[in-house]
């Protein structure tokens, strides 16, 4: 198989050594996710893009956009080797001034540390949209209500998902990489009904505010009884009273067309996080 922008992108921040794709990134002063998605190959990078990774792993922007010609010439070779031994050093001289520090001085150097990246991560978070992770089941306990996420049944009743966990996601990346609100949660599947567009163990972010039938596809669905299940929607256009025609993925051929008004619409499938 040819080598792609991406593959030759992975190459290049690993020969510059660089152990990671977001370590890179905070480097190179972009967005973590944008060069993720460059790395990867979900993403194409334009000619500015390139001319700057080149410039900071010392490649050649013509092998870098259309693998033509050599990865690097001599002159870039010999300034690349010149900034890993520099790094070298730098780590020697660090390694070297610890191994001086008397105990204490260490500890508080690891305490002053450790708070820095507290308030880092709480600066990060600041900027984040939160999103809960539920539950896929749930449970009518008045202690849930405070901690819990709350779906409405009808005007009387209120069911109660205990919070598994919360995701701080960028808001653009939310609205413009998912197509989702802020309204959204995340979701386990359990089981393998819809296998194999979704798989036992897969993560699935959910639109609460499309909570109607706006367009056919996979959408989170619930009654009174059952715990919220993913399926797949369908506008039945031919019936005189509203109702949708409810498919699985795994057995399409076990559909069922039933009134709209005997489903609840959680919200609309939007974005999958699975596992390799």
């Amino acid at each position: 198989m040819s080598e792609t922008r991406a593959d030759r992108l992975r190459k290049a921040r690993k020969a510059a050594n660089f152990k990671s794709a977001s370590e890179a990134a905070r480097s190179l002063g972009v967005s973590p996710s944008t060069y993720i998605h460059h790395e990867n190959g979900t993403r194409d990078y334009d000619e500015a893009a390139a001319a700057l990774y080149a410039r900071r792993y010392h490649v050649t922007v013509s092998w870098l956009l259309l693998g033509q010609g050599e990865m690097e010439t001599s002159e870039l070779a010999a300034e690349r080797e010149k900034e890993l031994e520099q790094q070298r050093q730098e780590e020697e001289e660090y390694r070297a001034a610890r191994a001086e520090m008397d105990p204490d001085t260490k500890e508080r150097l690891a305490e002053s540390h450790q708070r820095s990246q507290e308030r880092s991560a709480l600066q990060t978070l600041r900027t984040m949209a939160l999103i809960p992770e539920i539950s896929p089941y749930f449970a009518k306990d008045d202690t849930l209500l405070a901690r819990g996420w709350r779906r409405f049944t009808d005007f009387q009743e209120t069911v109660v998902h205990s919070i598994n966990a919360t995701w701080g996601i960028p808001p653009k990346h939310l609205q413009y990489e998912l197509g989702a609100s802020q309204k959204s949660i995340v979701f386990p599947i359990v089981g393998d009904a819809n296998a194999p567009t979704l798989l036992h163990g897969d993560m699935v972010f959910v639109d609460t505010a499309m909570d109607d039938l706006i367009a056919d596809g996979l959408y989170l669905v619930a009654d009174k009884v059952g715990s919220p299940q993913v399926r797949r929607l369908r506008a039945n256009l031919f019936a005189q009273s509203p109702s949708v025609v409810v498919s699985s993925d795994a057995t399409p051929e076990a559909s069922q067309v039933v009134e709209m008004s005997s489903i609840s619409i959680i919200g609309k499938v939007v974005a999958r996080l699975t596992r390799m």
